[in-house]
């Protein structure tokens, strides 16, 4: 049986300079013309390993330089040839090179290489959410080598480690940033607490691994590492349930978006370990809606946690100034509707899709929990209870929720569409 590898083209990540594609507006990224599949040569069968480049691809389209950030190889004595291997086939990569302002224009990417083990007979399959599936034990691997990663670029004497009931932080911000942090996860933790009382953490339940990265290119090398598990969008955070381990950056950018992104983690976490269960898969809507509806709340005043109130319009920290995505989540659910271009509510809820805005997957998720909690008094909410605590413990995926709620997909798409418009109103 062979090895398995993987091989998919990360974002572009940064320029020379440091500064990141966004902030430089580029007009065009880096486009590939030719890109040979890089598989192991003839001396290297039998090795496994992964290794990241950090690459340029000049104003000719050419890559000129290409230096490992990352590299592991079993057995041990091979890895220098096979990081040449795969340094010697990326270099001969050619590209219609970036564009700034009109000109061609150097610039950095990043790009991971993964060779595995064939799976053991009867290793499960874990499902990509309709985008192909991989053996366990290739995450397993995947995982580990993606927190050994992690640890590197968080080594040095800002690091600190961080631990509470259900979660460990390890990161490598400053105490005012570590601090927020801190109060993040704890409102997670709250909110859901109050959201399912019933379902709580136990003591024995697997705590959750959050890596908070200071610098965005040190989270760019993590998501450009992990190029098997990518998500349907880029996100400031990721989640990884079958090791309880999450990612996310401060960077440059408003704390208060740091806090967001850390509780949409860890509130992924709590959904899937703690309510569902560890195995369990339950439609994209559930996790990521019940995430969603937790970040987007607005912070609780005087200790009392309001289910009903969310961050809207403009919002504004230090020289920062940024619309709040639960507007946007809002504003492009009712242009998609005004364009008919929504898509059907009963695929959606039963995860019968695949390609799919990424402001219109979530502001559905969104909208649909916030419905179920808030709506009519909140009398959907014991339902909604019910039928998780129900569909978690079956070996299938149980009734749909619009059965649970006692209505047709058509009448609750109307509900919705009146909800969503009173969120508008009632901001």
């Amino acid at each position: 049986m062979g090895f398995y590898f993987v091989v998919v083209m990360a974002l572009a990540a940064f320029t020379g300079s440091g500064t990141s594609m966004q902030d430089r507006e580029v007009t065009r990224p880096p486009q590939p013309l030719h890109k040979q599949t890089c598989g192991l040569p003839p001396t290297l069968q039998g090795v496994t390993g992964h290794v990241l480049f950090q690459y340029t691809v000049n104003e000719a389209g050419k890559v000129g330089f290409a230096k490992p950030v990352y590299s592991f190889a079993e057995p041990a004595a091979r890895e220098t040839e096979f990081v040449e291997a795969m340094q010697t086939c990326l270099g001969a990569w050619e590209y219609r090179p970036a564009l700034f302002v009109g000109k061609p224009y150097a610039m950095e990417l990043l790009m991971a290489f993964h060779f595995f083990r064939p799976p053991s007979f009867g290793d499960p399959m874990i499902e990509h959410r309709g985008e192909g599936q991989s053996p366990r034990s290739q995450l397993e691997d995947m995982s580990r080598h993606k927190a050994k990663l992690s640890m590197q670029l968080l080594a040095g004497p800002k690091y600190t480690e961080l631990e509470g009931d259900a979660w460990v932080l390890r990161t490598d911000v400053g105490v005012a940033v570590r601090e927020k942090a801190v109060g993040a996860i704890q409102f997670a933790q709250n909110v859901y607490g109050t959201l399912f009382p019933e379902s709580p953490c136990t003591a024995g339940a697997q705590k959750v691994t959050l890596f908070l990265f200071g610098d965005q290119e040190e989270f760019n090398r993590i998501s450009a590492f992990d190029n098997i598990q990518q998500q349907r969008w880029a996100a400031p955070g990721q989640y990884q349930p079958v090791e309880a381990i999450g990612y996310t950056v401060a960077g440059k950018r408003p704390m208060r978006l740091t806090a967001e992104a850390l509780t949409e983690v860890v509130t992924h976490h709590l959904v899937q370990h703690c309510l569902i269960g560890r195995e369990a898969e339950r439609p994209f809507w559930v996790t990521q809606g019940i995430a969603s509806f937790t970040a987007r709340l607005r912070p609780p005043r005087k200790g009392e946690i309001d289910l009903s109130r969310f961050q809207y319009g403009n919002q504004v920290e230090g020289g920062y100034r940024w619309i709040s995505p639960s507007t946007r989540l809002l504003e492009t659910l009712e242009d998609r509707d005004r364009a008919g271009k929504m898509p059907d509510l009963a695929d959606f809820l039963s995860d019968r899709w695949k390609e799919m805005d990424a402001e219109l997957a979530e502001g559905l998720s969104w909208v649909m929990v916030h419905y179920l909690v808030n709506a009519e008094g909140g009398r959907h909410l014991p339902v909604f209870r019910t039928w998780l605590k129900v569909s978690a413990s079956a070996s299938d995926p149980g009734v749909p929720i619009t059965q649970a709620l006692g209505k047709t997909a058509a009448q609750l798409q109307v509900e919705l569409r009146s909800y969503r418009d009173h969120l508008r109103s009632a901001r």
